[in-house]
């Protein structure tokens, strides 16, 4: 409950609000996972449907920084799958004519910035598909095996882009906190794969 005051000339007046009771979610959707998005306690990814789920909460302007992911069981993405990372104005374009790109330096992005453990398990994209990761900031991806027949562009991150972070200004880097893209560990792509660009 809350009570305000109220003083005028000496005079004071006071009154108490009800009890409400206020739950607060972490980042707004996670609740549908098991776990608590923890080292100790990752998000369990068990199906396409929760990585769907993951693209939706993003989509929100939600990076999910920090957060820790599992993945449980093999997935096949969708011919449709876009990757997880989002820009944030669909429609924007640059009046600058150094920099013509949607991105504007990462300030229109919402890119994936957790931590994705495949545990092992592999994630397959469909003939002419995109990679499970779009866009990508200060992410960690590991233990996880890629299999495509024919990716369209690279089998783990489709898009790397000109990154300045959130404002999309190089001045307003802190270089000596360190700033980095992702940390690639243990991630295979399978052997008969085939991507049309070099790189992951």
């Amino acid at each position: 409950y809350c009570v305000v005051t109220a003083t005028i000339d000496g005079h004071s007046a006071s009154i108490n609000t009800d009890t409400v009771t206020v739950t607060l979610t972490d980042v707004p959707g996670t609740e549908v996972f098991s776990g608590a998005g923890t080292k100790e306690s990752p998000y369990k990814i068990k199906d396409l449907n929760d990585l769907k789920t993951m693209q939706s909460i993003m989509e929100k302007g939600y990076g999910m920084e920090g957060k820790y992911f599992e993945l449980q069981a093999d997935i096949e993405l969708p011919s449709n799958w876009d990757g997880l990372g989002t820009l944030i104005d669909k429609n924007w374009h640059s009046s600058n004519e150094y920099d013509k790109t949607q991105e504007n330096g990462g300030k229109n992005v919402t890119p994936f910035m957790g931590i994705f453990d495949g545990k092992g398990h592999r994630i397959t994209i469909p003939d002419g598909g995109k990679a499970p990761f779009k866009y990508v900031r200060k992410a960690t991806i590991k233990n996880l095996k890629l299999y495509g027949a024919n990716v369209d562009g690279s089998a783990l991150i489709s898009s790397m882009f000109l990154d300045y972070g959130p404002t999309g200004n190089y001045d307003d880097l802190d270089l000596n906190k360190g700033f980095w893209t992702v940390i690639i560990d243990n991630v295979t792509l399978e052997s008969n794969s085939k991507t049309s660009d070099a790189g992951f």
